[in-house]
């Protein structure tokens, strides 16, 4: 997974992808990044939390399905760290 970005491009925002699939989340990232986002992804919803932590998103694209849990709880979690995030 690509967990990288490039700062030279960074938009106005920082955007979490999360989900197992990791061929999705390299081509959602590729998009993201390309465009200048700062995008960063994470397969598990503990990742995730550890991520969200560390970047603050203001945007997170989620999976309903993870391995360690569902997303729906991720969204509540998610909120709670960064109440502005957009998921």
């Amino acid at each position: 997974m690509n967990t990288g970005s490039r700062p030279e491009m960074t938009k106005t925002g920082v955007i979490l992808v999360v989900d197992d699939d990791d061929a999705h989340c390299d081509s959602l990232l590729d998009i993201l990044i390309d465009e200048g986002y700062d995008a960063f992804s994470a397969g598990t919803c503990a990742a995730a939390l550890r991520l969200a932590k560390e970047k603050e998103p203001q945007v997170a694209l989620l999976d309903l399905k993870l391995p360690d849990g569902p997303g729906t709880k991720l969204l509540s979690q998610l909120k709670e760290l960064h109440p502005q995030c957009i998921c």
